[in-house]
Formats: C-alpha cells, sequence, structure tokens
C-alpha cells in the first residue's frame, strides 16, 4: 500500500505561490534594510567628519548602521547622542545608569537648573522623563529632515554638529554639580 497525501492542484498552486510570494518579500526586507543601514553609515561618516572638525567629542565614534550615534560624557551610563530619522534629526543628553530611581533623580536635579541651562543653550529644550521607560533625556530636534533624503544631509549634519556642541556646553557644568553632589 502507497501512503503518499495527494493535494489537488489549485490548493498546491496557492500554497507554492505563497511560498514564492514569502521568499520574494523576505528578500526585498533584507534589501530595503541594507539599503537603510548603508544610508545611515553614509549619513554619520559626512557627520562626524564634520562634528570632529568643530569638536573632539566623537572623535574616537565610528559610523554605525543604526539610527543612533552616542559618546560618553564622563559620566558612566550618561551619553550624547545624534538620532536621525524620515521625520527628524536630535541631539540629546541620554540618562540611563541602570536603576530607574538613579535616573529619575539625575533627571530631576537636572530639570531643577533648567532655566539656566536653556539660557546657556538659547532655546527651549524637551525635557523628557520618560516615567514609565527605565531612562530619560533632555532633547532639541529638527523635523521635517529626512535621513533617506540626502538633500536634507547638509541642514541636518548642520544642526546637529552646532547643537550638540551647544547642548554640551550648556549642560556639563550642572551635570558635574549633580554628578559630584
Amino acid at each position: 500500500m502507497d501512503t503518499e497525501q495527494i493535494i489537488p492542484i489549485t490548493d498546491a498552486e496557492e500554497y507554492l505561490i505563497k511560498v514564492a510570494n514569502k521568499k520574494q518579500e523576505e528578500v526585498k526586507t533584507k534589501e530595503q534594510n541594507q539599503t537603510r543601514y548603508n544610508i545611515r553609515v553614509d549619513f554619520w561618516t559626512s557627520l562626524l567628519q564634520e562634528m570632529n572638525r568643530s569638536s573632539t567629542m566623537f572623535q574616537n565614534v565610528s559610523p554605525s548602521k543604526d539610527n543612533w550615534l552616542g559618546t560618553g560624557s564622563g559620566y558612566s551610563g550618561i551619553a550624547y547622542t545624534f538620532t536621525i530619522t524620515g521625520s527628524y534629526a536630535r541631539v540629546e543628553l541620554w540618562i540611563n545608569r541602570g536603576s530607574q530611581d538613579e535616573n529619575k533623580t539625575i533627571f530631576d536635579k537636572l530639570f531643577a537648573s533648567k532655566e539656566k541651562i536653556e539660557g546657556k543653550f538659547n532655546a527651549e529644550l524637551d525635557w523628557q522623563r520618560l516615567d514609565d521607560g527605565k531612562g530619560s533625556r533632555i532633547a532639541y530636534s529638527l523635523t521635517n529632515v529626512s535621513v533617506f533624503n540626502e538633500d536634507n544631509w547638509t541642514e541636518m549634519i548642520n544642526f546637529l554638529t552646532a547643537h550638540m556642541i551647544k547642548l554640551e556646553n550648556s549642560i556639563k557644568d550642572a551635570l558635574e554639580y549633580v554628578m559630584k553632589g
């Protein structure tokens, strides 16, 4: 007795089409991710060249495929970070030392110096305590730009470079006071 399963021809064709479509989608997704990663590496390479002309903050940082790039602040778990997406570019101080309570305490102490920090920065910052999350951030963003539109790159690089330097200069004294006090 032969125990082969017989699949109706129409069902077999549909199955084979679904398998082929799935493989095509997987290939397409992989290609899109690779393109996205290549664009980010190219952008970060250009940004780091410009940033390193103006500051030593990111001199030991290499381009990445990620949508963020960070460097230390001199304090464990506190980093200066660039973030780029298809809709904005952002500079930030990211606070994530491991303990949610410690992170919120540091943020709150910096927030107590908000007026002084923003006075040095010469603009309002976006203070994100992120109560439901572990970390917190202090950020400044440029909207309506996309890393995937190379025509935006000069504006984004100029914004990110100038404002990262301003952010560090505006916050470093308060951060030192908070971390040592």
